[in-house]
């Protein structure tokens, strides 16, 4: 099977909103509490509105013509202030694999590619959220070298 990675495009909408549905669901099933049922997460004009944003980076892998993966991420200019910092990260916020081509590298694939393409722009640092929930995902993340730097706690009331 033949895959690569590429920069997403706009007639990826159909591909990109199946990957964008399974993981919305995942989420939706494990915190009903905090996220409805999607049909499509995206409409056609935020699908667009995301692909101009120059702050924005989206990837898809196809295996054999078809995407069955994506990875996108935002880039972060933080104000330096007199308690922290100035530090550029880039934010992963979606990775998604097909469930039928998972466990294939297709994963580790579009995240080295991110990687790759975020330092190139001189960023040293990448930052996302792990639901508790997502064992697999935090896993995956721990493979690939990340580690906690906080945690976010809740409790009912």
């Amino acid at each position: 099977m033949e895959h690569f990675i590429r920069r997403m495009r706009p007639e990826d909408y159909d591909g990109v909103n199946i990957l964008m549905t399974i993981l919305h669901e995942v989420h939706a099933t494990n915190r009903p509490d905090l996220f409805k049922p999607a049909l499509a997460p995206y409409d056609l004009e935020e699908f667009r509105g995301l692909l101009e944003d120059s702050s924005r980076i989206a990837y898809v892998a196809e295996v054999s013509g078809k995407i069955a993966g994506l990875c996108m991420a935002s880039i972060h200019y933080p104000a330096e202030n007199p308690i922290t910092y100035q530090i550029p990260y880039a934010y992963i916020t979606d990775l998604c694999v097909l469930p039928s081509c998972q466990k294939q590298g297709i994963g580790k694939m579009l995240f080295t590619h991110m990687e790759d393409f975020v330092k190139s722009l001189g960023i040293r640092q990448i930052s996302l959220k792990v639901w508790a929930f997502n064992s697999s995902a935090l896993s995956f993340y721990e493979d690939m070298g990340f580690s906690p730097r906080s945690y976010i706690m809740e409790k009912d009331l």
